[in-house]
Order: C-alpha cells, then sequence, then structure tokens
C-alpha cells in the first residue's frame, strides 16, 4: 500500500518539476549560438542591474558636485560628467540598467497578458468582437510607433510606469493577431467539433 505524501513533499516535488522545467529550457537555449550570446548578455545586465551600488563610483542622483560640472572622461569620471549637474554618467548608466530591465519584462509580461486575451477573445467570440478588434489592430500597427512614444512621454511624464503602459498600448497588436489566427485555426478543426 503507497503512503500519503504530505504537503511539503508535494510542494517540492511541484518546485522539482518546475526547476527541471527551466533547466531544459535553458539547455535548449545554450544549445544554439545566439541563445548563448543572448543568455550571456542578459545575464550580464542582471548581476549589473544586481550589484550596481557596488559598480557605480558616485551616486548617481549626487548634484552636489557643482566643480564636477561638464567633465570629460578621464580616470575619475570614466564617462565624464553632466554639463548641467555635474552627475557622474557611468553611475548613471549602471543604474540606468535597473530601470530598462524593470520596463523591458514588465512591458513584455504585460503585452503577452494583453495580447493573449485580447487575440483569444477575437478568435474565440468571433462576429462584431473580432471585427472590432482586428479593425483596431489594423489603426494600431499604422501608427509609427516611436514618434508617438516620444510625444506621449513628452505629454503624460516619463516615470516608468507611464513608459510601459505607453508600450502595452502600442505593443499588443502583433501578438493579438498571432493568436486569433491559433484560435481560429483550433475552433474550425474537425475535433474541435
Amino acid at each position: 500500500m503507497k503512503a500519503k505524501r504530505t504537503l511539503g513533499q508535494r510542494f517540492w516535488q511541484g518546485i522539482t518539476k518546475r526547476v527541471s522545467g527551466a533547466g531544459a529550457l535553458l539547455a535548449k537555449v545554450w544549445a544554439h549560438k545566439q541563445g548563448k550570446v543572448g543568455l550571456i548578455m542578459v545575464s550580464f545586465l542582471v548581476l549589473v542591474a544586481i550589484f550596481a551600488p557596488s559598480i557605480a563610483p558616485y551616486d548617481p542622483y549626487d548634484v552636489s558636485q557643482r566643480a564636477a560640472k561638464g567633465l570629460p572622461p578621464s580616470r575619475e569620471h570614466l564617462l565624464g560628467t553632466t554639463i548641467n549637474t555635474g552627475q557622474d554618467i557611468f553611475s548613471m548608466l549602471i543604474y540606468g540598467t535597473r530601470v530598462s530591465l524593470i520596463v523591458g519584462v514588465t512591458s513584455g509580461v504585460c503585452i503577452a497578458f494583453v495580447g493573449s486575451i485580447l487575440g483569444v477573445a477575437a478568435g474565440y467570440l468571433g462576429g462584431a468582437v473580432d471585427t472590432l478588434l482586428m479593425r483596431l489592430v489594423d489603426i494600431m500597427l499604422v501608427i509609427p510607433t516611436l514618434p508617438l512614444v516620444i510625444v506621449l512621454t513628452n505629454v503624460l511624464g516619463r516615470d516608468f510606469w507611464i513608459i510601459i503602459l505607453i508600450f502595452v498600448a502600442l505593443g499588443w497588436t502583433g501578438l493579438a493577431r498571432t493568436i486569433r489566427s491559433l484560435v481560429l485555426v483550433l475552433k474550425n478543426s474537425n475535433y474541435v467539433k
């Protein structure tokens, strides 16, 4: 007779399956040259973001160095300093990786969520919902994204949550169209009917 597994045993078994799944994904990525390069670059950026306080020689938000305004690159300031406030540009670049990773990852996850939901809704519901969403996709795809992002960030502000919302509002269209086509293929398959 088999003994029942405890909650803790089931929990660790689930964790082990997820970790082994992530390991299999990493092995597939590592098997290709482009995958190795991409994984190394992303790992480097994550490490820079985590250890930014140890890497950056100066506080990037410190504007008290009035004498350091507009300095060219040197041993003390690897990329120089800003003209107006005297902030160290290298330190600002190092700390900027944190914001870049937060904006990129959060935008990607939100775009995947919104695009998937709207694509499934358009494909599954069909009719007026499909027509409305696909016309909205057509309109969004012809709008030049980069100039619109620049204008909207200047109008709405440069807070990174606003930038994430702008990227999500402009980025879900391609995925929604792809998901819709996959749902239509599955919906019209013989084994579904």
